[in-house]
């Protein structure tokens, strides 16, 4: 990887990076939340926005034995999602994706683009979105 320009933390032998991960995971999660912030993503995984910095769009890091390729540069998500055949994603990235549109392959992918498939979506939508854009008016 490092041929290619992908970097990251030290490996470390045995725990590779997991100590460190778990270490800032619970220094951030010890440290109080302002109350309107939603941003819950650089609290959960505090070493993504942190190694973005150090190591650039895309790195290496391991979680335990399984190395992780963060892949963060918006040309090459493009790249992997608009594929034929999608990569497989397990962990948090399956988490924080699902089973969706964005991981369907082949058939799977048609499915989900039939248009029954959105039906009353356009309606939950504006019922979920008012309270917020009530809120926020208030607010100005």
């Amino acid at each position: 990887m490092a041929s290619q320009g992908i970097r990251g933390p030290p490996y470390k032998f045995l725990y590779r990076n997991t100590k460190e991960i778990l270490k800032m995971r619970s220094t951030s999660m010890h440290t109080p939340m302002e109350l309107s912030s939603h941003d819950t993503f650089p609290r959960i995984f505090p070493h993504v926005p942190e190694w973005t910095k150090i190591y650039g769009e895309n790195f290496l890091y391991w979680y335990g034995a399984l190395p992780q390729l963060l892949v963060a540069e918006p040309g090459l998500i493009k790249d992997i999602f608009s594929r034929r055949e999608k990569p497989k994603s397990d962990g948090f990235v399956k988490k924080l994706i699902g089973d969706g549109l964005i991981k369907a392959n082949g058939e799977e992918w048609t499915t989900c683009l039939q248009w029954g498939s959105f039906e009353g979506y356009d309606r939950r939508m504006i019922v979920s979105v008012n309270p917020t854009l009530d809120r926020w008016k208030k607010q100005e």
